[in-house]
């Protein structure tokens, strides 16, 4: 008999993760048996946290919020597209316990806009935060989808600023701006083909919060995608109430997570079929 599959997700304040649901429904679906644990960890013991999974018996584990960029220096080795876009967001473990860090959401990230491809290919995207899920959102649009025009949207001048040298560096060809989240209003925003919600704003963890201004003019957008996943939070309500194409996170969930579950275990299953089960 094959040995259970177990599995985590690491990152803080998780409890409200459809993670658990997705994999089971994976497990479901490749036959096998499995576990999906949530490994809810402060900073200061993510080191510690990281040891116990390595020695564990894991085949791997997720990285959320607020750990892709900081778990890096803890593993043994990354991919190439983690070198790029500095983000590790799915960790495999091999037999000898050795950590391999890959980047599973610009795959995920671009499985919902397929459908999509011809209103936003080539065009103007605004992307609200520039963490590590930005990073790859940036990286996913440029190389996927042809985005030859960016600007990053925050509140912290120094960290758009990173972001903006970041991807100045690594598509020279992108025309890279910053905008201030208060004063990104629309009127000022210019033709968005995509606007991109990279922050918690609108999450489970603050339903009642909308990543723009109140004055923000939607009609701009022609396709709004909320990283967050739940799928009736206040800013998509406001983009389909403008007739924007409105699109959740949970897409993106469940293809970086059969991403990650291929990675890990050598098993492909459709992120349609997973998708449909779960959500």
């Amino acid at each position: 008999m094959t040995a259970p599959i177990r599995l985590a997700l690491v990152g803080r304040t998780i409890s409200y993760s459809k993670s658990p649901d997705i994999f089971r429904a994976v497990f479901d679906a490749c036959g096998v048996g499995g576990s999906f644990e949530l490994v809810d960890v402060e900073e200061s013991e993510l080191e510690s946290s990281i040891r116990s999974l390595r020695q564990g018996g894991y085949a791997g584990f997720s990285v959320t919020i607020p750990y892709k960029e900081c778990v890096a220096p803890l593993l043994d080795e990354c991919s190439r597209t983690v070198q790029i876009v500095g983000a590790v967001n799915c960790v495999a473990i091999d037999s000898s316990g050795r950590l391999t860090g890959h980047n599973t959401d610009c795959y995920g990230f671009g499985l919902a806009l397929l459908g999509v491809r011809d209103r936003i290919e080539g065009g103007h995207a605004a992307i609200m935060g520039y963490g590590g899920s930005a990073r790859a959102v940036a990286f996913s649009l440029v190389t996927t989808f042809g985005t030859n025009q960016i600007t990053v949207v925050g509140r912290d001048e120094s960290g758009m600023a990173d972001f903006a040298r970041w991807l100045q560096k690594t598509a020279p060809g992108v025309t890279v701006g910053t905008a201030a989240l208060d004063s990104f209003k629309g009127s000022a925003a210019g033709d968005v083909s995509i606007l991109v919600n990279c922050t918690p704003m609108g999450g489970f963890n603050s339903p009642d919060q909308i990543p723009v201004g109140a004055t923000f003019d939607w009609r701009q957008v022609g396709v709004y995608y909320d990283l967050n996943y739940n799928h009736d939070n206040r800013a998509l309500a406001a983009a389909r109430d403008a007739n924007v194409i409105a699109i959740d996170g949970t897409m993106m969930l469940v293809g970086q997570a059969v991403r990650a579950f291929e990675i890990w275990t050598g098993l492909a299953v459709s992120a349609e079929t997973i998708h449909a089960r779960v959500f």
